[in-house]
């Protein structure tokens, strides 16, 4: 049972001890998990972070290899200088005197990242994981009118829906943000009802302004977006904007210079649900499960696009 008094998402894992949070569309997702790792930090839970990475893992140093697929990104891991967002969030948790590493996954179809996760439950005994999304493409199950950028998010949603694990969850961060890339939010929130109706849907709670799991989160973005000055986070740049209480067309840089934005209070919001629950309402999820490389992953979606009938039309908002 829930109740009003205590988000459903930490209800669900109130009785979890050792507990993965891993960004599953790659990029700079990790970070999305980060207020969620901080705040159960602090209840006294054993938390480890980990990234669907875009940094070639399996060339990384031996020494931080785990195995093909997953490596340990600490600190001083050599690799890319000018973008490895693992690293980044690695060097900032030490400076803060938290766990510094941060898993990395090579980029894979769907059966070699199971295999890369099952190696992270047994190796840290763990009870259980939360996929965490920048944006809500994660939440999309096919028949949109728009998917976002569906391939890293699905491989993930796949790998971990195939892993053997106690408690599998789905946080949702940046409400809003995917926008950019034709997600249309109103069937977001369809989505969102249907899974409620399914008892999928574990509600939202937002990330405090006034809070040291907001007050680090912006300050961990911000060190990011300095050591990767040529790419940095819109996405986290947004959801800091918000989380800092900034509104309408935000300044982000040169990236979205051209852009309007329309950062607000819901893209500091997790929307949480059940990944069993995403994951049986996915359309084309079961034709992922023999894929071995991304590629193979990008032409299953593209071919089940291809067959899709009818397309949910968009929808506007009606106020």
């Amino acid at each position: 049972m829930f109740s009003l008094a205590e988000p459903p998402l930490f209800t669900r894992l109130k009785s979890c001890d050792r507990i993965l949070i891993a960004g599953a569309g790659g990029g700079f997702d990790v970070y999305a998990g980060l207020p969620l790792a901080l705040a159960l930090w602090d209840a006294g839970k054993q938390v480890h972070l980990a990234n669907l990475s875009f940094v070639g893992v399996d060339r990384l140093p031996k020494r931080d290899m785990l195995r093909p697929g997953v490596a340990a990104v600490v600190p001083d891991t050599g690799g890319e200088s000018g973008y490895f967002p693992e690293r980044s969030l690695s060097r900032w948790l030490e400076q803060q005197g938290l766990p510094a590493t941060v898993f990395a996954f090579q980029m894979t179809g769907v059966r070699p990242l199971a295999a890369a996760y099952r190696t992270l439950v047994t190796l840290l005994d763990l009870d259980a994981i939360v996929l965490v999304d920048g944006g809500t493409d994660i939440l999309m199950r096919g028949d949109e009118a728009g998917l976002g950028t569906p391939g890293e998010d699905m491989t993930s949603l796949a790998a971990v829906d195939a892993v053997e694990v106690g408690t599998k969850l789905v946080a949702s961060l940046g409400f809003g943000i995917d926008a950019y890339h034709g997600v249309c939010h109103a069937h977001v929130l369809e989505n969102l009802a249907a899974l409620d109706r399914d008892g999928g849907y574990l509600g939202a709670v937002s990330i405090p302004r006034d809070s040291r799991e907001g007050r680090l989160y912006v300050e961990a973005v911000a060190q990011a977006n300095a050591e990767t000055p040529s790419r940095p986070s819109i996405v986290h740049g947004s959801v800091a904007a918000a989380v800092s209480g900034e509104f309408g067309n935000v300044p982000l840089g040169k990236r979205t210079a051209d852009s309007e934005l329309f950062v607000n209070p819901l893209m500091a919001m997790y929307f949480a649900v059940e990944l069993e629950a995403l994951a049986r309402r996915n359309l084309y999820l079961d034709r992922l499960g023999g894929t071995y490389t991304m590629w193979d992953v990008v032409r299953e979606i593209e071919a089940f696009r291809d067959e899709v009938d009818p397309i949910r039309p968009r929808q506007a908002y009606p106020h």
